[in-house]
This record gives C-alpha cells, structure tokens and sequence, in this order.
C-alpha cells in the first residue's frame, strides 16, 4: 500500500467548491475559496478522494451539520467505501494495470467514466468496457474495476445508501472481503 503522500496516478487533485447561506443575510454564498481534495491510497493502485459524505438522508444542511460531520469523520479517509444511512461522493483514480477488487456495499450507485478506459466486471463473469461519459448505474451488484489500457482513469462516484438486496431467496448485503486484501488494508478499513 502506498504512504499518505503516493498516489496511484499523476492526475492532479481534484478541485471542489461548497456552497453554503450567509447566516445573516440568507444569500447563496461560496463556502470558500477552492479545495483540493486530500488522497485516501488504502486501496492498492487505487486513489479515492472523499469529496463529501453526509450521515443522513435526506441530508441536514442546517448550520453546516453535514460539513461538520463530513470534517470529523472522513478526511481524508473513511473506513468503508458507503456510508450507512447517507450518502458519498468521490473521485476515484485507478493506475494502469490495476488488480479488479471484487467487492458489494449495500448502496445505490452512480459511476461516471471521466477519464480513460475502464473495465467493469461482474461476479457472473461479464464484462463492459466505459469510456469518458458513460455512467454505470450499480445497484448492490458483486463488481470490480480494471484499467483498460495504459492510461489513468478517473471516475466520479456518487453512493447513497440502500437496504441490501434479496435476490434468490438470499440477502446480498455489503461484502468486502478484507481477506483477500493486503494486512495494510485491511487495517485501515477496520477489518
């Protein structure tokens, strides 16, 4: 696993803007000034960059409680890939020649190919191919990533929570399987 400091690709950070209300006027404001995203490496070949997490859904935009808990609980890293009862959205890096992680969360997702090449594998062996525009609505589906090429790719993510699925009379809630993944991992996702 990569140090705090190494990312998985050369792209730069991502750039992100939060908008908020003026507490006294109640006009639309910029929150700030432009944020760069801090890199989570947990993943092997792999940068994710929590751009925001609520713990809620709907959301508590009311002074600032979803950027406060975001801030206390998620930079730069979280635990998991979903967050239980709300939702998160990120930018994800993965490097050329990447290992696909076989993974589910119990989570309603939407994954948009901005950059490069990707390869999206199911547990029943199939396969799809997205470039820069396509979107992968996931649905609590077994499912991995791999590069498909020798360029970086960059996706955005946007998860929000969902009851895990019944499918076959069986319950197909989140697995990661901490197992199968490097001690570092492993012990930085909980596991």
């Amino acid at each position: 696993m990569a140090d705090s400091n190494t990312r998985a690709t050369a792209l730069p950070p991502p750039v992100y803007h939060l908008t908020s209300h003026d507490p006294e006027t109640g006009k639309s404001v910029f929150k700030s000034q432009p944020l760069e995203a801090e890199p989570d490496n947990k993943i092997p070949q792999t940068t994710l960059w929590h751009l925001h997490t609520t713990t809620t859904f709907p959301a508590n935009l009311n002074d600032e409680v979803d950027l406060k808990e975001h801030y206390a609980n998620n930079v730069p890293s979280m635990n998991t890939l979903h967050k239980s009862g709300g939702t998160v959205c990120r930018i994800v890096d993965f490097a050329p020649g990447n290992i696909p992680f076989m993974h589910r969360t119990s989570s309603l997702d939407y994954g948009v190919v901005l950059q490069g090449k990707i390869e999206y594998f199911l547990d029943d062996g199939a396969s799809r191919i997205f470039g820069p525009g396509e979107v992968v609505i996931q649905r609590g589906v077994m499912h991995g990533w791999k590069t498909a090429g020798d360029e970086p790719v960059r996706m955005l993510f946007v998860l929000s929570d969902a009851q895990p699925v019944e499918v076959a009379g069986e319950t197909k809630g989140t697995y990661l399987p901490l197992d199968k993944m490097p001690e570092s991992t492993r012990k930085a996702m909980g596991g």
